[in-house]
């Protein structure tokens, strides 16, 4: 068909009518793989080729029943036609059940505690956010002060680094422009390619995913420092 596609408008029409039975093929054989016997065969240009692909599919669809039988496992293909790309795309689909099913009981929150406890009061609260301000006020005084440098340590800053760093919030930014710019050069190109997409992505948040992991190190660290200290005084009192 792509060789008579240069000279035939014809047979362009055939093409994509063939892709969209394709895709309704790859569809029908993920969701139930009986509804194959329903669906008309595509036509080939020789009789032995149709016989050839017609047993290869007899068969294919035979050792994926058979499979489904043994492990509960079925698989299939989807045909997805992506922008900028003449031919579609084949990505390969599979779907199993567990043997045995694995039931875990909630209790329901009502039934935890009472109703005035599960959520945060007014004046609860506005305590937060005053503790909140204050830590951020602390933390901009700490760059020039040495005092709340020292006072500062004291206290669990975690997750409101962002009101004080602009720098997260600008590469988040820039991460997005980069994507929105790469897509917006390949359409305009009238190609596709993911993968460059991600790469730009990657390119702009290296430093933001190296942050994250250098502060997660940090916390683990403090955190092993104070259980080793709670255990000690736990020993020192358990001695007396």
């Amino acid at each position: 068909l792509s060789r008579t596609l240069l000279f035939h408008s014809r047979s362009r029409l055939n093409t994509n009518a063939n892709t969209n039975h394709n895709l309704l093929r790859a569809r029908f054989h993920v969701c139930s793989p009986h509804v194959w016997s329903t669906i008309p065969r595509t036509r080939t240009r020789t009789r032995s080729r149709s016989r050839t692909r017609t047993r290869t599919n007899q068969s294919s669809h035979t050792t994926t029943r058979t499979h489904s039988h043994s492990i509960q496992t079925d698989t299939g293909e989807i045909t997805i036609q992506l922008p900028g790309k003449s031919k579609p795309v084949r990505r390969r689909t599979s779907i199993s059940f567990a043997s045995e099913d694995e039931v875990c009981e909630v209790t329901p929150a009502k039934d935890m505690s009472p109703t005035q406890n599960l959520w945060f009061s007014n004046e609860e609260s506005s305590a937060i956010r005053e503790k909140c301000s204050f830590l951020v006020e602390l933390m901009r005084a700490s760059e020039s002060h040495p005092d709340a440098r020292e006072a500062i340590r004291h206290y669990n800053i975690r997750g409101l680094e962002s009101h004080v760093e602009p720098g997260p919030s600008v590469e988040q930014d820039q991460a997005w422009y980069s994507v929105f710019l790469e897509q917006y050069l390949q359409r305009n190109e009238g190609v596709f390619d993911d993968t460059v997409i991600s790469q730009a992505y990657q390119r702009n948040t290296f430093q933001s995913q190296q942050i994250a992991q250098d502060r997660a190190q940090q916390d683990a660290q403090e955190i092993q420092t104070y259980t080793k200290s709670v255990r000690r005084q736990m020993r020192r009192m358990s001695l007396m």
